[in-house]
Formats: C-alpha cells, structure tokens, sequence
C-alpha cells in the first residue's frame, strides 16, 4: 500500500473527532503556542465538536420526522420537498447553485 492509501484509511478511521485537535494542537505549535497551553486548546476543541455533534445527533431525528409530517400534512409542492431533502442532504451553496443552473432539481 502506498503511503496516500495509509493515510486516507487513517483519516477515515479516526474520523474529524480525533483529527480536529490534533490538527489545532499542530497549528496552534506551528504558530508558537506552548505544547501545554496548545493541547489544552486541543482537548477543549476536541470535547466541543464532540458535544455539538451530540446535541445534532439527538435532535436530527426529531427534527426529521416533524419536517417529513409538514410536508405530508400540508400538502406542500415538490420544490419544498426538494429543499427539505437538500437540507436533510446537508448540501452546500455551491452544489446546490450548480444543480439548479443545469435544472436537475425542479
């Protein structure tokens, strides 16, 4: 295996919640911080995205299942649907710019 092969499996085993305070940890030493003071920053980091993370995670499936009953209930259009699935697809601007320039949306 190849040295870029090793590392993607890497990130994708560790995820963004091991990856976001090491690479603060490193920036924050590359940029002249004290190793303590920077892996503080790290840690403090790393327990924040962890608990945003919970909190979306816990009301996602609420917030599904009330967007998914507004739109049966209300008898709202396609497009809305489209959106809604947009925004449960958690896509960006510039892809959702791009799909609605070649029209594939509506």
């Amino acid at each position: 295996m190849d040295f870029a092969t090793v590392l993607k499996s890497l990130v994708d085993t560790l995820g963004s919640t091991v990856l976001l305070p090491v690479f603060i940890f490193l920036f924050a030493v590359i940029l002249g911080a004290k190793v303590g003071r920077a892996f503080r920053a790290a840690v403090t980091i790393g327990v924040a995205f962890i608990g945003i993370n919970l909190v979306i995670g816990l009301m996602w499936g609420s917030l599904a299942e009330v967007s998914q009953a507004m739109v049966t209930n209300a008898g709202i259009s396609r497009e809305f649907h489209v959106v809604l699935e947009l925004l449960r697809l958690q896509w960006q601007p510039r892809q959702l710019k791009r799909l609605v320039k070649r029209q594939e949306l509506l």
